[in-house]
């Protein structure tokens, strides 16, 4: 810090030379230093001391504003006396200057205020004042930045609890104007397919899409997206059409609520299970669409609520010694390492196909993974030879 001093008098100030007071120091704006100020005998009481310096502008001095709005181009110097130290004649002035102080030459009117905080009373004295170049600091402009555009990013708990109500939006609109027992023609199926691509890309694609920006980069993302991915590709193809790959923008922000979950009083099925549709409906294409729906809503909120990304399972079975077999949606069939009875296994948050089988004897379970974690399934051999 650059200490500057100089006699502090009564009877006289400084006069200029005809060519012009001379610069003692130069400081460089936004730096802070001291200048220290000559008693003729120790203050009796605290007194504030004061110096105002403003720019003295004198040809050839570099004076360039760098900023739209006009820089400052005045500062302070502050101080205290020492009241409680009798043997101290000299008063210590802080100078703070602003970053955005135009450059140039700066001096004082001579004059040096002393204030009496406690009752107010003040009295200017002349002093002479060391005149300070200051520098324009390079960096005090502000550069602004082009905003070409925004985007919405949430947490991972906020994209899933923004898919799940999405899902939800789509389920309440189907349970509402589309019975299972709707009769099949082109404008049903076509509108049909239409939910089923909105579920798709407005739900599954970019809810994951979210999620996957919300993580460390080569997180992978849940399992479970591709499952669904592929469940409501199958009802397309069912319907008729081709499955999009549409991967869509991130829209404007919509408001962000916890899932509400309504479960869909039509049967359930499964992989497993063959409903049977009524003649001339599209009792089996809905049913698995509304299963979808409802799994993608207690998906998103199992992971909310649990914080993982798995689920917990054991299998008992009478006899035990039966081989398992796990498999899902477009995968194939693998044979789970160790036979029955298992306990406390996990597998990643999906619809999973678990196929028990003694000797050529299989039993088929389809649980729900997103209503019960852990899952204990229990199983007797049934009539096998």
């Amino acid at each position: 810090m650059t200490v500057l001093s100089f006699p502090l008098s009564r009877n006289s100030v400084a006069q200029p030379t005809p060519s012009g007071p001379t610069s003692e120091v130069t400081i460089k704006a936004g730096e802070p230093f001291t200048v220290n100020a000559q008693m003729r005998a120790p203050a009796t009481q605290q007194l504030l001391a004061i110096v105002t310096y403003q720019l003295n502008p004198r040809p050839g001095s570099a004076a360039v504003p760098l900023s739209p709005s006009p820089p400052p181009t005045t500062f302070q110097c502050r101080g205290y006396t020492q009241p409680n130290n009798p043997s101290n004649q000299i008063l210590t002035l802080q100078c703070t200057t602003n970053r955005q102080l135009l450059g140039g030459d700066y001096s004082t009117d001579g004059q040096m205020n002393l204030v009496r905080e406690e009752t107010n009373e003040s009295e200017k004295q002349p002093v002479r004042s060391p005149i300070v170049t200051m520098v324009a600091d390079p960096f005090a402009a502000t550069q602004f930045p082009v905003i070409v555009s925004t985007s919405l990013s949430l947490t991972h708990h906020q994209s899933l609890s923004d898919g799940a109500v999405r899902a939800q939006v789509i389920l309440d609109s189907l349970n509402a104007h589309f019975p299972s027992n709707t009769v099949n023609n082109k404008e049903t199926r076509a509108y049909l397919r239409q939910e089923v691509e909105k579920a798709k890309i407005q739900v599954v694609d970019l809810t994951g899409k979210r999620y996957a920006a919300a993580q460390p980069s080569g997180t992978p993302l849940p399992i479970f997206f591709e499952d669904f991915d592929r469940r409501l590709d199958k009802i397309t193809r069912e319907l008729g059409g081709v499955p999009t790959a549409q991967r869509i923008t991130v829209p404007t922000a919509q408001r962000i609520t916890a899932p509400r979950l309504v479960l869909a009083q039509l049967p359930k099925t499964t992989e497993s299970v063959e409903a049977r549709e009524q003649p001339g409906t599209l009792q089996t294409q809905v049913i698995e669409f509304v299963a979808v729906l409802t799994d993608v809503i207690k998906g998103f909120s199992k992971m909310i609520d649990s914080g993982t990304q798995s689920f917990s399972w054991s299998i008992t079975t009478t006899p035990p010694g039966a081989e398992i077999w796990i498999s899902r949606l477009g995968k194939p069939e693998t044979k789970w390492a160790g036979l029955t009875n298992v306990k406390d296994q996990t597998l990643e948050y999906a619809r999973w196909t678990f196929r028990i089988d003694w000797n050529g004897c299989s039993k088929i379970e389809t649980p729900d993974p997103y209503l019960q974690s852990p899952i204990p399934m229990e199983d007797t051999k049934p009539g096998c030879k």
